[in-house]
């Protein structure tokens, strides 16, 4: 099992905070112009509150994109209870978004996730891989400009907006991409090959180090697509 192997395996024992609304709707009313973005991040399971590996990312980003913001989406992020937790993040990170287009119709939004979060974005898209929730309307996700997700356990082989050098699926592999093949172009999702949950390999290596060995490779492919895109 997905959340048993990876507690064995030590994947990240980082602190365990509970988490609050107030890291992502205290500057939900940050709207952003021009080529600046409001970054979204769901951090991987058990890193701590915030935007856990993913700040490198999106730090990359401000730093090309002046005026962008970016918070972590708040959800448990748990290995416990793992399906739950995924799913919170769903119905969170579609809330997150809702309402941040609401209040501003005119700003860019870019997406992040890692591991779990990684999935959470894609089932946010896509529709929910662990309950019935329906995948964000395209009233709202006309805003977002790019989504980059690494090493989803949802990852699928074959898509055209795969990158890195996997050949195979995840251990969670989305039963249906109709929905999110619909976001090819603004969609970057990264797994290496070997890797233990999004290429249903047998190494934790490729897992641990993916946000760092494409950081920047990520990071490109948001600030190109947010300064072509018009919202």
């Amino acid at each position: 099992m997905y959340t048993s192997t990876l507690v064995t395996l030590g994947l990240a024992t980082l602190g365990s905070a509970a988490p609050t609304w107030s890291s992502l709707f205290g500057r939900q009313n940050t709207c952003v112009t021009g080529n600046a973005v409001y970054i979204i991040s769901a951090r991987g399971s058990t890193q701590a509150v915030g935007e856990g590996s993913l700040s490198s990312v999106s730090s990359l980003i401000k730093q090309a994109l002046p005026g962008s913001v970016s918070v972590g989406l708040s959800y448990p992020a748990t290995l416990d209870n793992y399906e739950s937790s995924e799913n919170t993040g769903v119905v969170n990170l579609k809330k997150a978004i809702t309402s941040y287009v609401a209040s501003c119709p005119n700003s860019k939004i870019v997406l992040l996730g890692y591991s779990q979060g990684g999935q959470v974005i894609g089932d946010a898209l896509g529709g929910a891989s662990f309950s019935s929730e329906a995948p964000l309307a395209s009233t709202y996700t006309k805003n977002m400009v790019a989504a980059v997700s690494f090493a989803s356990p949802a990852h699928v082989a074959g898509k055209s907006y795969n990158t890195g050098t996997s050949k195979g699926s995840g251990i969670y592999k989305r039963a249906s991409t109709a929905t999110l093949d619909g976001y090819a172009s603004r969609l970057d999702d990264i797994c290496d090959s070997n890797d233990l949950f999004c290429d249903g390999g047998s190494s934790l290596t490729p897992h641990t180090q993916v946000v760092s060995k494409y950081s920047s490779a990520g990071a490109n492919f948001a600030i190109a697509k947010a300064k072509a895109a018009k919202v």
